[in-house]
């Protein structure tokens, strides 16, 4: 573990705490348990007694439930705590950052509209140009796009055949995956590239996952490191009122 977590433990589990917490409505039983279970999960893992009824009893403040009720609760989640043999502590759980299908499918359209529309590339550029590499699964994605990049700066249209001219170009004799992909792009007959709103809409989708993944990657690193600058990021992508105190505050 980093030293901010071996240090800082009752700071860390005071930020996940406010953070669960911003979700919880009040009087909604839903809410309420998934309120408990999150706060449950991120102080199951603490070695220290004190940390434990420290947030228990907040807990307690907030459902308007007795302790005693927690405790009983906390038990049938198979916690099991003995001063004499600890557990260890250990981070917060990372969330997972995983690429949705729709993500695919919104830069399949996207390519075969930017085809035959140099205005509708200039637009995807000036839009999310600066958000290319959201991950590396979609790599292909976006080494065609800056290709298509270096086209349309000499060039004011482009055809299929241009575009898979492009493909064959980050090919090699043994590998012709580029010029695959391309070939499924121009094959799609799902998508009408005459169809603005389609384009538009596929950009705000791409848009909208992008916050989301970079509020997740921005999260997982702060719980990481735990340093001041990784934790004023993930806050200010989150917007949520939370703080913790990082080494430098200390």
């Amino acid at each position: 573990l980093n030293d901010y977590f071996a240090k800082n433990e009752k700071n860390v589990y005071q930020w996940l705490y406010d953070l669960a917490k911003k979700n919880y409505v009040k009087g909604d039983l839903e809410s309420t348990e998934k309120f408990k279970k999150e706060v449950f999960d991120n102080i199951r893992v603490s070695k220290a007694s004190t940390i434990i009824e420290y947030f228990i009893k907040n807990l307690a403040s907030d459902l308007e439930v007795s302790k005693d009720a927690l405790w009983q609760d906390f038990g049938k989640v198979n916690y099991q705590y003995n001063i004499e043999e600890p557990v260890k502590v250990s981070a917060p759980t990372k969330r997972a950052v995983k690429i949705k299908k729709k993500i695919f499918i919104a830069y399949d359209v996207l390519l075969k509209h930017m085809i035959y529309s140099k205005a509708k590339f200039l637009e995807f550029m000036s839009k999310l140009g600066d958000e290319l590499y959201m991950d590396s699964s979609l790599t292909m994605y976006f080494t065609l796009i800056k290709k298509m990049e270096v086209y349309y700066a000499e060039n004011e249209r482009m055809d299929e055949e241009d575009f898979l001219n492009i493909a064959k170009s980050l090919d090699n004799d043994d590998n012709h995956e580029y010029f695959a992909f391309a070939t499924r792009i121009i094959n799609n007959k799902m998508n009408n590239v005459s169809n603005t709103s389609e384009f538009n809409q596929c950009l705000d989708t791409i848009k909208d996952y992008w916050k989301e993944l970079s509020k997740t990657k921005s999260y997982n690193k702060a719980i990481t490191t735990g340093d001041i600058t990784d934790i004023k990021a993930f806050e200010s992508i989150s917007k949520e009122s939370v703080k913790i105190k990082s080494k430098e505050e200390k």
